[in-house]
């Protein structure tokens, strides 16, 4: 038995342990109710749905993002792990009714998403978590000294080029970006 003190930390397993369950059976218990909680907090009443129906959803996701979350090797980010099931989904629909084995393009149209090949999703966020590094150390925005494109491209391991042309990339995106209108407040 556990005795309620607040000196007394128990890892998981210990918790586990102590309920008298397996620690996965403990995990989805955990997560169902934190999605619980999360749908009670953003609950409201006045527009007419049931906690039980609306908090359904919230437990449903907090579960099945912990699932996708431990499941996997490399961890997607929880849009990326959504999309996996629609991208089933959409293929055997459209194989269904295709009769054949859809391309990834049909897929892509049936679904919205302009990119769904794994590949192009992957290259889309490395590039764009280099665009956001170059733009940090180039500028000085995590507040160290801003730095060189040849200093960056030591840290990266890209040549001066490669992150001179990375650069030019990530300003023109903000210069076409309507958020620019909500940056020029802070510069001007």
């Amino acid at each position: 038995m556990v005795e309620e003190t607040s000196e007394i930390e128990l890892n998981p397993n210990q918790l586990a342990k102590a309920a008298g369950m397996s620690r996965r059976k403990l995990d989805k218990l955990l997560e169902g109710s934190t999605g619980l909680l999360h749908g009670a907090k953003k609950f409201n009443p006045k527009k007419g749905y049931k906690l039980s129906t609306y908090a359904y959803w919230w437990i449903r996701q907090a579960i099945t993002r912990a699932i996708a979350n431990k499941s996997r090797v490399i961890r997607s980010p929880g849009s990326i792990s959504e999309l996996v099931p629609r991208i089933c989904n959409a293929n055997t629909e459209l194989s269904r009714k295709l009769q054949r084995i859809p391309s990834y393009d049909e897929i892509a149209e049936a679904l919205g998403p302009e990119d769904t090949t794994p590949e192009e999703i992957v290259k889309r966020q490395m590039m764009k978590q280099d665009l956001e590094k170059v733009l940090k150390l180039h500028f000085g925005l995590n507040g160290d000294t801003p730095q060189t494109f040849e200093e960056i491209g030591r840290v990266l391991k890209l040549s001066r080029e490669g992150i001179r042309q990375i650069n030019c990339t990530a300003l023109s995106k903000l210069r076409e970006s309507t958020m620019l209108d909500s940056f020029k407040m802070y510069i001007t």
